[in-house]
């Protein structure tokens, strides 16, 4: 079971001694009277969970007058009638709400999670990792970025700024850079006491990063600076086409010119005749 939100498990038992011990039902009068600072769909969920129930109710003195007894039933029938109703409209209507945000289920989103997620992304989450932090689903973010804008932006500006902050660092290590260093030396007198004998200071030239620049290059120019160079040639039909007729007629040329040459030493023998082909 998910975690209440927002109350306190005392604040949850009061609440539900409110609903159990009236005699309205549904779940939005409970909500508006104690100020809850919950939705009712939770309330509704945390009561079906629980299996609220509510109290039984003194019944009124029985008539004994046939009439009053009928026209008693009467009227309970219809109060039970209209409670029902309520209770059935109240549910579709939540469910609806449930449908239109959380397809089907309740959403667990909530407003400050937009801050945490920007915080997030400027460490360099991505969005499975941020599903694994709120403990959803990934589609369960994407769906937050649809339906809440604030929750967007600030993926969005986070991934953004990290990004950015990366490039700069990086762009400093291609560089190169200069960084100052301070030393003091120290002594002591025949106390013991300890005093500064000398203050340098040093500016020191850190040279630029090969790894760093290469790896710049890489992105910003991958064409010419990848790790491996595509040397394939593409061709079309046509010309392999030509290509291989060509290779065709080569092979039959040097075939004609070999045949000849063994003609010419008496090597080429006749399968049939067993003798030399006379060239």
């Amino acid at each position: 079971m998910a975690a209440k939100p927002k109350l306190t498990p005392e604040q949850w038992a009061e609440v539900r001694k409110t609903w159990e011990n009236d005699s309205r039902d549904g779940f939005a009068w409970l909500v508006k009277e104690l100020d809850l600072p919950v939705s009712r769909p939770a309330v509704r969920k945390v009561a079906l969970t629980e299996n609220w129930t509510k109290k039984k109710q003194k019944n009124a003195p029985e008539k004994t007058a046939k009439k009053d007894q009928k026209n008693k039933v009467s009227k309970v029938s219809q109060k039970t009638e209209t409670k029902v109703s309520e209770t059935i409209i109240e549910t579709f209507k939540s469910d609806a709400e449930e449908i239109e945000r959380g397809r089907g289920r309740p959403t667990k989103y909530r407003n400050e999670y937009a801050e945490q997620a920007y915080k997030l992304c400027l460490l360099g989450y991505t969005d499975k990792e941020l599903a694994d932090f709120f403990g959803v689903e990934e589609q369960t973010i994407n769906n937050w970025k649809l339906d809440h804008k604030e929750f967007f932006e600030s993926l969005s500006n986070g991934k953004v700024r990290a990004d950015a902050v990366a490039a700069e660092r990086l762009f400093v290590r291609v560089c190169g850079y200069k960084r100052t260093e301070s030393k003091t030396k120290i002594g002591f007198d025949k106390n013991g006491k300890e005093f500064n004998i000398e203050r340098t200071v040093t500016e020191k030239e850190v040279p630029p990063d090969v790894n760093a620049a290469f790896l710049w290059l890489k992105n910003r120019q991958a064409s010419r600076w990848r790790d491996r160079v595509d040397n394939s040639i593409k061709l079309d039909g046509e010309t392999l086409k030509g290509i291989a007729d060509k290779f065709t007629e080569i092979m039959e040329k040097a075939r004609e010119r070999q045949k000849a040459v063994l003609i010419e030493r008496g090597i080429l023998i006749d399968n049939e005749t067993g003798r030399p082909v006379d060239g």
